[in-house]
């Protein structure tokens, strides 16, 4: 850029302004993608470098979830195991049952757990894991994420947000 005789700047002629925006942006989105995937990297990693100092626990368990929710901006989280038709509660975060409570597998949880689980996040509200009111959820994001092993259902982890997550996210 240069000054011309007034000081009000100029743009060089190979450079215009919306490209310059434009770039300027675009740049900007990229930076948040990348640190965004660095982050849930990290998250990983520090995982996985604790099953390998201190093995496998409750503690581990309900550690991960708290750094879970903290990174996506998540108030409310559990982590549940499929067992004998209903959910187990192994950890949790904010307004849902507590550990170890049972949640019967009825309606949506049923069909979402069911052999072959299908890889899909389900932004349905599902009121029977959350102890929020049924106003209070109906305006927040929920995010159920069934785990399964070979297409098994094993469990399920559900995070309400008050934003959205974006697809990166995800």
């Amino acid at each position: 850029m240069t000054v011309s005789s007034d000081n009000a700047p100029k743009h060089d002629a190979g450079l215009t302004e919306p490209s310059d925006a434009g770039s300027a942006v675009a740049l900007r989105h990229s930076l948040k993608q990348q640190q965004g995937q660095l982050a849930h990297d990290r998250l990983f990693e520090r995982l996985g470098q604790r099953l390998f100092e201190q093995g496998w626990s409750d503690n581990l368990l309900q550690w991960w979830l708290d750094e879970l929710c903290q990174q996506l901006g998540a108030a409310h989280g559990l982590i549940s195991r499929q067992h004998a038709g209903a959910l187990k509660i192994l950890a949790q975060r904010g307004k849902t049952y507590p550990v170890g409570a049972r949640i019967p597998m009825f309606g949506v949880l049923g069909q979402w757990l069911k052999e072959p689980v299908a890889f899909t996040v389900h932004t349905h509200a599902v009121s029977q894991l959350w102890t929020l009111s049924s106003d209070a959820l109906a305006s927040l994001y929920c995010y159920h994420f069934p785990m399964a092993i070979q297409q098994r259902p094993v469990g399920l982890i559900g995070l309400v947000c008050s934003t959205p997550l974006t697809q990166a996210h995800l």
